[in-house]
């Protein structure tokens, strides 16, 4: 190998893959020789051929757990550079992934689109410099979540989906609060803009996690519906953001940071904000629920970036900015759709006294006028322009498909068919 090297040192890219490509083939000392492979057969090849590579230190090297020099080095920048071309391409599919989600005749593509450049961003941190070693315990995990996520969501109905994606909402969160402990726990010196990523990313992965939790809990029924607002809530809430910021100044001083107070603060700055995040959505009613659940979206994305920030990932802080500012947009759609501000939403628990929760509504108000189905076809084929509200029961009764064939029938009568959605409850997936 050293004398093939030594010899195209100054030879073409070809040639210098064409010479090497049946010693990487042949290779099974090398953990990620398909790593290797597209480097070598790429345009990458002249550079890290220049290199003195001791062909003894190859599988050492190609492992990551050699240190030599400018040979680790050159293999070192060429996967940099197809991480990053990973992670750029990953990005792009995901915001021309959300493009798709704009009209319903692309929204498939844009999930199919979404989840390949998931499947990208991964395949960018299997390959990355410095993961070596892991692939075992990665792979390991990520099977059994898949496994787990899988069957959640095949039980899940349709009418039931806002509930699983609070919930899958509150595992963003928690990750974004164990990457901040671990980032905080493992190697590397202090910096003030380290402490500031910790304390924050924790905080709004915690604020996220229990704000999803409390959400997934009222859309399902397990926590009351209704609006719950506790005993001097806002002194709560206020006093817990002044501690917060009290333990953020000393996590931030070095001489804190690095000892036992610095892990208290952040396990109690964590547990502030997962009591903001629980006290957040409580007072807010069920009718709201949306615009929460949306909000706490964005607030996934938060974290997600702060993740990216903590971990030097940039796919990580891209997707989380998308998520973040989408969420945001969507919160605000829909606040406009219903003429309430979203810090009308947030404030929440309207009428009601501190310490207390609404009382269950007193049944339908106003007239009831039924008619009969013949009576009702007769109606709708005598009009000129008909406009379908649908609601809840339309899921429930999964009859949405009989509903497009009455449709289809009423337009080639020549009658002029819209639908009205809810700015609310009509973004709700399933609904």
């Amino acid at each position: 190998l050293r004398t093939a090297v030594q010899s195209l040192a100054g030879a073409s890219a070809p040639a210098v893959a064409g010479t090497l490509a049946p010693l990487i083939l042949a290779s099974t000392a090398c953990p990620i020789a398909a790593a290797v492979k597209p480097l070598l057969f790429g345009g990458l090849a002249a550079r890290a051929a220049i290199a003195y590579i001791d062909p003894a230190a190859l599988p050492l090297l190609t492992s990551g757990i050699s240190d030599f020099g400018s040979q680790e080095y050159a293999i070192g920048q060429a996967l940099s550079t197809h991480v990053g071309i990973f992670s750029l391409t990953s990005a792009i599919m995901f915001i021309m992934s959300i493009r798709g989600l704009n009209k319903h005749a692309t929204a498939r593509q844009g999930n199919y689109l979404g989840m390949l450049a998931t499947a990208l961003g991964i395949v960018s941190v299997l390959v990355a410099p410095g993961f070596t070693g892991e692939h075992l315990r990665f792979l390991a995990t990520f099977a059994t979540a898949s496994v787990v996520g899988y069957g959640v969501a095949s039980q899940v109905s349709m009418e039931e989906m806002p509930q699983l994606v609070a919930g899958f909402h509150s595992f963003v969160g928690l990750a974004a609060t164990f990457a901040g402990f671990a980032s905080y726990l493992g190697p590397g010196g202090f910096t003030g803009l380290k402490a500031f990523e910790i304390m924050a990313g924790s905080a709004v992965g915690m604020l996220t996690f229990t704000g999803s939790v409390v959400a997934a809990g009222k859309l399902s029924g397990y926590v009351p519906g209704r609006p719950i607002v506790l005993n001097n809530r806002w002194c709560l809430n206020f006093t817990g953001l002044a501690g917060s910021c009290a333990l953020g100044a000393l996590f931030c001083n070095p001489h804190i940071y690095d000892t036992g107070y610095g892990v208290a603060c952040l396990m109690a700055n964590t547990a502030i904000w997962a009591g903001l995040g629980a006290n957040m959505v409580l007072p807010i009613g069920g009718a709201d629920m949306p615009v929460v659940v949306s909000l706490l979206n964005a607030f996934s994305g938060i974290a997600t970036s702060a993740m990216g920030f903590m971990l030097s990932n940039n796919l990580l802080t891209i997707t989380g900015a998308l998520v973040a500012s989408s969420g945001t947009l969507l919160s605000q759609i829909m606040c406009k759709g219903i003429n309430r501000s979203m810090g009308n939403v947030l404030l929440g628990g309207f009428g009601v006294e501190e310490g207390s929760s609404a009382a269950a509504g007193s049944g339908p108000v106003g007239t009831v006028t039924e008619v009969s189905a013949a009576a009702f076809v007769d109606m709708l084929l005598q009009a000129k322009r008909v406009c379908i509200v649908p609601g809840y029961g339309l899921a429930v009764a999964r009859c949405q498909q009989r509903l497009a064939e009455i449709v289809a029938l009423l337009r080639r009568h020549g009658v002029v068919v819209h639908f009205a959605i809810h700015p609310v409850a009509g973004r709700l997936p399933g609904h």
